[in-house]
């Protein structure tokens, strides 16, 4: 069983790590040229802050700029903007979580591209950025800089940000390094469409929620293990500091991560440690938990109960199969 210190440094990792996954699109091929993809299996860190898939949703024509997005109109899991491919870039993953804006990140073929992230109207302080090089993107004014940006969770810098609506701001940074880095970043920006907003899929279905949970952030990232399967991790939080995690993995890259193995029957939950686990066809999902001093935050039972009321997609590695996820968590 992890430590308080070890879960802690798992969430520092998910915090600066770049996401890798992917929305409603071909699965990624294994292995790709051996670029490396890092794997966190999260059971029971206390936040969940970036996530990522390969996109084909619809793309939108709306360069740049949108009318802006007021807090709380979406469901936790909906995302008010895409990335079109280009230069041989596609989304390659994405992440959403209150506060810290909604994530997509891009790769080509042989490399972790640039991030974009979308805040909505009034997280981000507009006078508290840098005066940087005066830009446009799409038509909205925006700023090149090569300073870090202080309260701003975008990510580090040099990047572009750009107020894609009254009070409301976007950034897009590359991960790379080099001279590039200003071409690379005002390009990603370029490529943001904005419009109605499309669903985080889940992989499974879950009955109603015990204790008042309700979803709170979530992400989709491929695993680093060689099989490139996904990894959805959902965080649900509640009253009194309730805070659960739901974390789906291919059940190849569960047994390679070193996780005891699942022995009780398909669809049956089993409590291994402080985690709920239940082994369907396709996926294994860890029903977690952390609180003060690294002990349980919530009840055991309803772990398990939250564990019990899952019902699989019909194919993990196919996202199409997947659930919109307002009918699974209704807000």
């Amino acid at each position: 069983m992890r430590t308080e210190d070890e879960l802690r440094a798992v969430l520092r990792g998910l915090e600066s790590e770049a996401p890798d996954a992917a929305a409603v699109l071909p699965r990624q091929p294994d292995n790709r040229h051996g670029v490396r993809r890092r794997a966190v299996l999260l059971a029971g860190a206390a936040a969940v802050t970036a996530a990522a898939v390969p996109v084909t949703a619809r793309l939108l024509t709306d360069r740049g700029s949108t009318p802006a997005v007021e807090p709380n109109k979406l469901h936790p899991f909906e995302f008010v903007f895409t990335v079109e491919p280009y230069d041989g870039y596609v989304v390659s993953g994405y992440a959403i979580a209150p506060g810290s804006g909604q994530v997509i990140n891009l790769r080509n073929e042989n490399t972790t591209g640039p991030r974009v992230t979308v805040y909505q109207r009034g997280e981000v302080d507009g006078a508290a950025l840098p005066a940087g090089e005066p830009v446009t993107v799409g038509g909205r004014p925006g700023r090149y800089t090569e300073d870090s940006i202080d309260g701003l969770p975008g990510g580090p810098f040099p990047g572009v940000f750009w107020e894609y609506a009254p009070d409301s701001w976007a950034t897009a940074w590359d991960l790379g390094t080099g001279a590039g880095q200003r071409v690379a970043s005002l390009r990603a920006a370029e490529a943001v469409r904005f419009g109605h907003g499309f669903p985080m899929r889940l992989p499974y279905l879950a009955g109603p929620l015990p204790l008042g949970l309700r979803p709170d952030s979530g992400r989709l990232e491929t695993t680093g293990f060689g099989n490139a399967g996904w990894h959805s991790l959902v965080r649900l939080t509640g009253p009194d500091g309730l805070d659960v995690q739901l974390n789906a993995i291919d059940p190849r890259d569960y047994e390679s991560s070193g996780e005891p193995a699942v022995t009780a029957p398909i669809g049956e939950p089993v409590l291994l440690g402080n985690l709920a686990r239940v082994r369907f066809e396709t996926f294994v999902v860890m029903v977690g938990t952390i609180g003060p001093n690294g002990m349980p935050g919530t009840p055991i039972d309803a772990l398990t109960e939250i564990a019990r009321s899952l019902t699989p997609a019909p194919d993990f590695a196919d996202q199409s199969t997947w659930f919109d996820p307002r009918r699974v968590f209704p807000v």
